[in-house]
């Protein structure tokens, strides 16, 4: 288990932090052909608000647990058969912006699409 206290990345967007648990989340998606899910997810949370969202998984003898955290707010995630996949499926009900987001981040949404980087990324 990796635990950091603080990340001292500036973010102008939410984006995890690379840790072990991520890069674990990462290769269940690959494993499982799913990183296509998993980058949409990613995308939708990235443009959603700011701040650095810090992963952390493992087992226990009393179970599998993950979790995210930003600053003093953090969310449980729903346990499964591994830390991966528990953190995998976290992932992806976060990118739906729904409650477990604004829980997390402590408010609604911040969208900082505009009117440019969509004329920029979508079309020719």
């Amino acid at each position: 288990m990796e635990i950091q206290k603080r990340c001292h990345h500036p973010a102008f967007t939410a984006k995890f932090v690379p840790n072990r648990a991520f890069r674990e989340v990462v290769q269940y998606a690959k494993d499982t052909k799913q990183l296509g899910v998993l980058d949409s997810a990613l995308y939708n949370i990235k443009k959603a608000n700011n701040g650095d969202i810090l992963l952390i998984h493992g087992e226990t003898p009393s179970g599998v647990f993950s979790n995210f955290s930003i600053g003093r707010r953090a969310v449980i995630n729903t346990p499964e058969e591994t830390p991966e996949k528990a953190s995998f499926n976290g992932i992806i009900e976060l990118g739906t912006l729904g409650r477990k987001f604004r829980s997390l981040v402590g408010g609604d949404v911040k969208n900082s699409v505009t009117a440019e980087d969509i004329m920029k990324n979508y079309t020719v």
